[in-house]
């Protein structure tokens, strides 16, 4: 319990903590459209919205305020159906950053390697502490 301890506490718990401090405006490779979702211009946050399978960052840009544009979208949506009844063409995405790429379909997260550990010698930790319980208040009461 102790050697499984401290593997714990040296090695698997600055790995959790470090993967639990990314920032939640911080760029990614990709977001789902629930994270999209988060990304809505209010409130201090960043400003994206997602075109044709890649995500957009127009928290600077003049015409996306506050995360609204033209009073009449907001920010944090694909807008590739939209796009298509706009005044303008895609090229004015080509002005603002691109943050990412947009996934269609939910994927399924694979816990990592140290956290399926983790919560492996936890368990064990746990069941281990219970049986000692149970022997010695078997023991003690016979």
């Amino acid at each position: 319990m102790v050697a499984s301890a401290i593997v714990v506490i040296f090695v698997i718990g600055p790995r959790l903590k470090k993967s639990l401090k990314k920032a939640p405006g911080e760029q990614k490779d990709t977001y789902t459209p629930d994270e999209l979702a988060n990304f809505d211009g209010k409130d201090g946050k960043a400003a994206y919205v997602g075109y044709n399978g890649s995500v957009y960052d127009v928290s600077n840009s003049r015409m996306w305020k506050n995360g609204n544009h033209a009073r009449k979208h907001q920010a944090g949506i694909d807008m590739t159906e939209l796009l298509k009844t706009a005044p303008h063409s895609d090229e004015v995405l080509k002005r603002v950053p691109i943050a990412g790429k947009l996934t269609v379909t939910e994927t399924t997260h694979e816990m990592p390697v140290y956290m399926r550990v983790f919560y492996v010698l936890a368990y064990m930790n746990l069941v281990i502490v219970f049986l000692l319980v149970f022997v010695i208040s078997l023991w003690r009461w016979l």
